[in-house]
């Protein structure tokens, strides 16, 4: 079918304009479940609030700029200090997680927690906290002025812990022994170049405690492998371009597109909206384009790309599905409920 589909001649005055004559979407569409998680959880609390009073939260719940948008129309107030945050207030705690120093100060200033961490940050952050009360000194691996690496490491005592940012070299760990060292890192990572960095740091340190499995959120991993998969088939036609749906602030979408730019060198680009498409990417060579999204991307962002493809002449054709489901529990509201009284 595609191979017929490449041999189409070109006929209509649209077609004669853009190129591209095929789309294919790799992997699942729509949110991680950690992700869906925290969306619906604050759409709920800013439902049931109606504007009564302000919903802070300590973070963008999720790195979304189009429906971070939506959320602070409704009323909800983006604000990092825990401190300017009024006593007694609601405060939503985004997925990326939160350092224990704010969590204490959240809870001194008795405001109604709505706690939307991602279970599998939390499970990152319960692994460093075994790791110190076993007295092993943590090697994290993050992205720098990510809010997830401050929510892990802001829980462990000075001195317990190393940060290496991806894109950096190793340090020297002097005066720690290799059976000392525990690795741990960021959900939202390649997870290429995290096994790139704990294969440096194995070398180095053999006896180096690494979790089994790499704690890479799956749908972040699974989209990564999908690109991969479909940018390697050679059995397949070649694929002209990558586009990514997802947020300029999305490390995990960032990392998406770097799959196509920087492991396999075609051009990539990252986009919120159809809007911000420019048809001067696509030049007379660029006939098939792989289009996916990231892990905070709701199905309607990316149905809305795909349709700019197709109002186009564009064929579109679904890779296979590839993700698991896993269910993420959502936080208890009945304190937010007993405030206002409400079923």
């Amino acid at each position: 079918m595609t191979e017929v589909i490449d041999q189409w001649p070109i006929q209509t005055e649209i077609e004669q304009r853009f190129p591209v004559k095929v789309v294919e979407v790799a992997g699942d569409k729509g949110p991680c479940g950690g992700v869906n998680m925290a969306i619906d959880t604050t759409f709920d609390v800013l439902r049931m609030v109606d504007g009564r009073e302000p919903v802070y939260a300590n973070n963008h719940p999720v790195h979304n700029e189009l429906i971070s948008q939506d959320f602070t129309r409704q009323g909800l107030v983006i604000q990092p200090n825990i401190t300017l945050v009024p006593d007694g207030s609601i405060l939503i705690a985004s997925a990326h997680g939160w350092p224990l120093e704010d969590k204490e100060l959240a809870h001194r200033k008795d405001l109604l927690i709505i706690d939307t961490t991602c279970q599998l940050v939390s499970k990152v952050n319960r692994g460093a906290e075994r790791a110190v009360r076993e007295g092993k000194h943590v090697i994290y691996v993050g992205a720098k002025n990510h809010p997830e690496p401050r929510g892990v490491l802001g829980g462990l005592p000075e001195g317990t812990y190393t940060f290496i940012d991806i894109d950096e070299d190793l340090p020297d760990l002097e005066g720690l022994d290799d059976s000392e060292l525990a690795v741990l890192n960021q959900t939202t990572l390649s997870t290429v170049g995290v096994m790139e960095k704990i294969e440096k740091l194995r070398r180095k340190y053999p006896e180096l405690d690494i979790p089994n499995p790499v704690g890479i959120c799956y749908a972040t991993d699974n989209r990564q492998n999908a690109v991969r998969q479909r940018l390697q088939d050679n059995d397949q036609p070649h694929i002209n371009a990558l586009v990514v749906v997802g947020s300029k602030k999305s490390h995990n979408s960032n990392e998406l597109r770097d799959v196509g730019l920087n492991e396999f060198g075609i051009p990539s680009y990252l986009i919120d909206q159809p809007g911000e498409i420019d048809d001067s990417w696509f030049d007379q060579n660029t006939r098939r384009v792989l289009v996916t999204s990231g892990a905070s991307v709701l199905p309607i962002y990316l149905r809305a790309v795909i349709k700019y493809f197709t109002d186009q002449g564009a064929y579109i054709r679904n890779l296979p599905r590839t993700e698991k489901d896993l269910t993420f529990v959502a936080p208890d509201l009945e304190a937010l409920k007993r405030r206002y009284q409400t079923e």
